[in-house]
């Protein structure tokens, strides 16, 4: 039992031992850190320290032990290092935000430069490359691509313009500013720190202004985009139906033009017909009116009506072909079907 209480203490023992040179070198490391700080001073300390030591060499008899640091001064040297880095926290988190913020407003320029720059390949493209070709030589007509020049030089120019407008009006926020500081200055008034918390105010809301006017004007620029895109979906689809009317169009003067000449066609077959049938009464007539003729004479004669009858039986297929045709071509010129072909 008494080596196991011994044991226990000597742990015990141990762990305080330890706890102390962990507290030790802490305050090691903090004295280690303000002496590197303070290092010309403590160097000029140290030579003041050392004459005077020469000087009361001879008059001391025994060494004295060296003087320790009190709790106080420990404290003192604790807290000075504390604010030290605290400033150094402050500082370096103020350049940490900064730039944040440039990095920020770098983002939102490039986002916007890639945004632009897509726009304007999409415009060269739609205006030079496709709209500017010629359709004969298949070259870019040379008029149509200075002018694409000329507008984005154009563009540049008002949007620069637009630039300096608003640097002139932030300058002019800005001398406003500095001439009511500088009023109340020459009024030996001081700045308190609501007046500071004010400027504060004042000045995110400004911040927010502009980042409020600057998400809405790329979102007009985005909704812009697209309804362009959307517009040219429609011109081309319009183009599509132009050309489709055009054709139709041409069809239909032809169809028309085949329909005239249907139209002739079949009133010359109902002429001949008619003739052919007129010189057929005829002939029936004289044949019923006349004596008996003579052998040679009835075959000729017979001979006569049947080549007559197979030519009214051919005009009669003529017409009624040239008829189908002429309602087919009817068929396909009225308004169902003219309606029809251009849903189709």
């Amino acid at each position: 039992m008494a080596e196991e209480d011994s044991l226990d203490m000597d742990k015990e023992e141990l762990s305080r031992l330890r706890e102390s040179n962990d507290v030790l070198k802490k305050q090691i490391w903090l004295f280690r850190t303000v002496i590197e700080k303070q290092s010309s001073a403590l160097a000029m300390i140290e030579e003041e320290q050392t004459k005077t030591r020469r000087q009361r060499k001879a008059k001391e008899v025994a060494p004295k032990t060296p003087a320790k640091l009190t709790v106080e001064q420990k404290m003192e040297i604790a807290t000075r290092e504390i604010d030290h880095l605290q400033v150094s926290l402050e500082s370096l988190k103020t350049e940490g935000e900064q730039c944040i913020q440039e990095i920020k407003i770098a983002l939102e320029d490039a986002d916007q430069r890639i945004v632009e720059a897509k726009k304007d390949v999409y415009e060269f493209k739609r205006d030079v490359v496709g709209g500017a070709e010629n359709p004969r030589t298949g070259k870019i007509v040379a008029e149509k691509l200075l002018k694409f020049i000329d507008d984005k030089i154009k563009s540049k120019e008002v949007a620069i313009m637009k630039t300096r407008v608003k640097n002139i009006s932030m300058k002019t926020q800005i001398k406003k500013l500095e001439q009511q500081l500088n009023e109340k200055g020459e009024m030996g008034g001081v700045l308190s720190a609501i007046d500071f918390d004010q400027l504060k105010i004042e000045n995110q809301q400004y911040l927010e202004r502009i980042e409020e006017r600057n998400n809405e004007l790329l979102r007009l620029k985005l909704t812009t985009g697209k309804t362009v895109q959307a517009l040219n979906t429609l011109k081309r689809k319009l183009d599509a139906l132009v050309k489709q009317s055009k054709r139709l169009q041409s069809e239909i003067e032809e169809r028309s033009k085949q329909l005239k000449e249907f139209d002739f066609e079949i009133r010359r077959v109902e002429k001949e017909k008619n003739n052919a049938l007129s010189q057929y009464k005829v002939l029936i007539q004289e044949q019923e009116d006349a004596e008996l003729p003579e052998v040679m004479d009835y075959l000729r004669v017979k001979a006569d009506i049947s080549e007559l009858e197979k030519k009214v039986s051919d005009w009669n297929r003529k017409l009624e072909i040239a008829s189908m045709k002429s309602k087919s071509s009817k068929r396909l010129h009225s308004p169902s079907a003219s309606a029809s072909a251009v849903k189709a």
